[in-house]
């Protein structure tokens, strides 16, 4: 009798340090996504044409990090309500936006990860949710596409020098850029909150 009542417990305590160590994992690789993102957007403030700086240039900066960052935010929201969709949407939308450049291709291990973690997540997405996390792929892709499609030559001269770039980010670009990745999240958000279940659990919590 005694063994029986005491393998249990082991079991339990070994699942629970499991999911723990699981749990930290995924968030170090969060955080990972959102230190990437900043570095780009320094590395990108410091490297700027003189064409493109001031303040126009540095907000386009900080969008563009926020639009690298988003995949983590969305991994966040999924993992912290355990809906499978959301995070391996996540993981997906991650995809693209490492082939960027050089400089994001580390994403998209990160991408990989996000989905293996995704599919080994207990539980189940509903219908609704998983339509929007398609969503939320669709429009994690397209920012991008928002703030560089249209072309926007600049270029400055001064008595000693002269600059020019072939496409600029402008303020209203920036702001539709943000407006995505606000977008972005509120569906991530959405798909969350549809999860089977989601509202019993946290009655019991």
């Amino acid at each position: 009798m005694m063994g029986l009542v005491v393998g249990p417990v082991r079991t339990t305590g070994s699942d629970d340090r499991t999911r723990v160590s699981g749990r930290y994992w995924l968030i170090a690789v969060i955080v990972l996504t959102w230190i990437g993102a900043a570095a780009v957007c320094v590395l990108r403030i410091a490297d700027a044409s003189p064409a493109d700086e001031g303040p126009a240039g540095w907000c386009s900066s900080v969008v563009l990090a926020a639009v690298l960052a988003t995949p983590g935010a969305v991994a966040l929201i999924g993992y912290r309500s355990r809906t499978r969709a959301v995070l391996i949407a996540a993981g997906v939308s991650l995809v693209p936006l490492g082939l960027i450049s050089i400089l994001t291709l580390p994403l998209v291990v990160v991408a990989t990860l996000f989905v293996v973690a995704g599919i080994h997540m207990p539980g189940r997405s509903s219908l609704f949710a998983a339509l929007l996390s398609c969503v939320v792929v669709a429009t994690t892709v397209a920012t991008p596409f928002v703030m560089f499609v249209h072309q926007d030559p600049r270029s400055v001269e001064t008595p000693t020098m002269g600059a020019a770039v072939s496409d600029v980010v402008t303020p209203l670009e920036s702001f539709a850029g943000s407006i995505m990745v606000a977008l972005t999240l509120v569906l991530a958000e959405l798909a969350a909150l549809s999860r089977p279940g989601r509202s019993v659990a946290a009655a019991r919590s």
